[in-house]
């Protein structure tokens, strides 16, 4: 549930390109980033909202004429990282999604909205699929936002190559490490009102990453995106880190990893509009959920909201403290 607090200080020179490790580049709007002006690296690629059609179309030739292995992707069912497999998907890439459960209390509501999701992209990969040369001027219906959408912008190209692998799930339990926390008990979840520092879990990127990274690598896939947003600067979720952690499993698995960060230059209000035609009420961000449903009081719940209203989207959530 941490899709947030992996980011860079906003107005960085990091924030402004893609991190040092990465040149799979998500753009997100109106002011492309410098890296948008640069050629799009052999083996990976990234978006320019400026001409996304056309660089989508070289993206998807390029995966297949080389047969590329999908990208990994931790998919926690949160705003981002399920706007990050969607937009992976219309690029043309294959996705793997993985989910890990912790032990944690939102898991099961959590899960099901990944499962929700997931459902939803597939849907839509099979109902839309316009071919390059007529992509960037038709317009397709999007059947699962149920609007008229332009497929050269968020959409973008989309291919029988461009296929979602089956959700795998790994049980990392932090009992031992966490004990009697918030995060496990469900007691005391932070509320509306308090600071982003409430919701920080100790070392969660580096207990998500293992069990993906070397499943991975015994098969084959050296790249594992993950939905980190610019404006939180803790310690896991620096290039420092990154970087580091990825030499070190890519020792220990004996094979070469990489994790990519396509949307580090984003916060979660651009986010929201480059996600906007996905379902995105499919999403669940709640960390106190009622039921299967988004409380409406917790510190998350808060952050969806005024993310949402920032954006100018409709927020189609189901809250429980407006039901």
């Amino acid at each position: 549930m941490n899709d947030r607090r992996h980011s860079m200080p906003a107005g960085s020179a990091a924030a402004r390109a893609a991190p040092p490790d990465d040149d799979l580049f998500i753009d997100g709007g109106d002011e492309p980033p410098e890296a948008a002006s640069q050629p799009i690296a052999s083996g990976d690629g990234f978006c320019d909202a400026r001409d996304a059609s056309e660089r989508a179309a070289r993206i998807a030739a390029d995966q297949r004429s080389r047969s590329s292995p999908p990208i990994g992707v931790l998919l926690s069912g949160g705003l981002d990282s399920c706007v990050l497999a969607g937009r992976l998907l219309a690029l043309g890439f294959s996705v793997q999604p993985f989910y890990i459960r912790c032990g944690l209390a939102w898991e099961d509501a959590e899960q099901q909205g990944v499962g929700r999701f997931l459902e939803a992209l597939r849907g839509r990969e099979s109902a839309v699929s316009p071919s390059p040369a007529t992509n960037s001027r038709s317009k397709e219906t999007d059947s699962a936002a149920g609007e008229r959408i332009a497929p050269g912008t968020e959409l973008a190209v989309k291919t029988p190559r461009a296929e979602i692998a089956p959700l795998v799930v790994f049980d990392q339990p932090v009992a031992d490490l966490y004990g009697r926390h918030w995060s496990r008990t469900g007691i005391g979840v932070p509320d509306a009102l308090s600071a982003d520092e409430a919701v920080f879990l100790p070392g969660r990127n580096a207990l998500l990453l293992v069990k993906p990274a070397l499943w991975c690598a015994q098969r084959g896939i050296s790249r594992i995106a993950l939905a980190i947003l610019k404006g939180n600067p803790f310690a896991d979720a620096t290039d420092d880190f990154f970087a580091a952690f990825a030499r070190s499993l890519s020792l220990a698995a004996g094979r070469p990893l990489r994790f990519l960060r396509p949307c580090a230059h984003l916060d979660k209000t651009a986010l929201i509009r480059l996600g906007r035609t996905l379902p995105l009420e499919l999403s669940f961000s709640c960390i106190a959920p009622v039921g299967n449903r988004h409380c409406g009081r917790c510190n998350k719940c808060a952050e969806r909201r005024t993310a949402f209203a920032a954006a100018g989207i409709a927020d189609r959530t189901e809250y429980a403290d407006r039901s």
